[in-house]
């Protein structure tokens, strides 16, 4: 990557970095990257690990079926195998922790100190993130989700040894790991210095995302309130696509398409699954994302076919919603000044 190339990637990880408003408080703001972010990537809890385990610690490779932009998706994921204290490899999808932690290291990208673009394989640029265990346990201590140092070292290692093998639309598919590389301090460093600096590079997804501009804001603060996964991947999906959001404007979504796209409704009862989605909804109610939900039924002859719910936005979340527009119009001009590549704006 030349100079000039450098420049460029240095200004598009600066839009990434300029947040318009405040929601929470000035640290509350972050990215949601909208095709990565609609990848049901972890969306097979421990529980459910456990369960799909054979008696050797192998699982399967998942595949999951999405949509983005109208196009039908599609991901399979190999476990990470991690030797556990006996000796013994077990395997593990990566989950609501890693989940995360992916978030930390994003939000932890915002700072010019911790995130860059560097030059990597086949001069392709590679997003870089610098931190320590303990800056990432702080962090989940902050946000009510508090692990261990040897939970987030399993998780980062999940993270890195898992693959996911992404196809979108008719576009060849490609495999990439959630971190793409991670140098981690040695448990002697660890013990002398809690705070040893460690660095990861992000997935290729992730950095083409910053490179096109294909992010939106995101009050990580308020996703991060949250108590159930379904209901931050809830809060997360309304915050790229429930873009116009108004007291006298309501938005609607199905059982069925929450069902399918998050993968994390997994009771065998369908009945459970909904009720599953009516206590993430109300979670978004008692955040203030949401005012309220009303709840309708698509019947065939006297059988429910579907289940459709109404939301009505809190004033919070629209408040949410008019600054990520507000700053999608700056990142807009910026484009159409020329202050990023021409070749960069089909993507905003």
């Amino acid at each position: 990557m030349n100079d000039n190339g450098q420049d460029q990637e240095t200004k598009q990880l600066n839009l990434f970095r300029q947040v318009f408003g405040k929601a929470d408080g000035s640290s509350d703001l972050s990215n949601v990257l909208m095709f990565w972010d609609s990848i049901p990537k972890y969306s097979v809890g421990l529980r459910q690990q456990s369960r799909m385990r054979d008696k050797s610690g192998k699982l399967p490779t998942v595949t999951h079926t999405f949509h983005y932009q109208g196009e039908e998706c599609r991901v399979e994921i190999t476990p990470a195998y991690i030797q556990d204290p006996t000796g013994e490899d077990i395997a593990y999808y990566p989950a609501a922790t890693e989940e995360l932690i992916e978030d930390i290291l994003r939000k932890f990208l915002l700072d010019a100190s911790l995130g860059s673009m560097v030059e990597g394989q086949g001069n392709e640029p590679q997003t870089l993130v610098r931190f320590s265990l303990k800056m990432i346990q702080r962090e989940l201590r902050r946000i009510g989700k508090t692990r261990s140092i040897r939970e987030i070292k399993h998780a980062l290692d999940v993270m890195v040894k898992s693959t996911l093998k992404i196809k979108r639309g008719k576009n060849r598919a490609h495999s990439d790991s959630i971190l793409s590389s991670l140098t981690m301090v040695s448990r002697e460093d660890l013990e002398t210095d809690p705070d040893a600096m460690c660095c990861a590079y992000f997935a290729r997804p992730i950095t083409q995302a910053i490179h096109s501009l294909a992010f939106r804001q995101l009050s990580y603060g308020r996703m991060m309130q949250h108590d159930s996964q379904l209901a931050r991947w809830l809060f997360r999906r309304l915050s790229y696509l429930y873009i116009n959001a108004s007291l006298t404007n309501t938005h609607t979504i199905k059982f069925s398409e929450i069902n399918t796209e998050s993968g994390l409704l997994h009771h065998k009862r369908k009945l459970d699954r909904v009720k599953a989605m009516r206590r993430a909804l109300s979670e978004l109610v008692d955040s203030n994302t949401l005012y309220n939900f009303k709840e309708n039924h698509e019947l065939s002859g006297r059988t429910i076919k579907d289940y459709v719910f109404t939301l009505f936005p809190h004033h919070d979340f629209v408040s949410m919603m008019k600054a990520a527009n507000a700053r999608q119009k700056h990142i807009r001009e910026a484009a159409a000044a020329g202050r990023i590549g021409s070749h960069m704006r089909r993507h905003i």
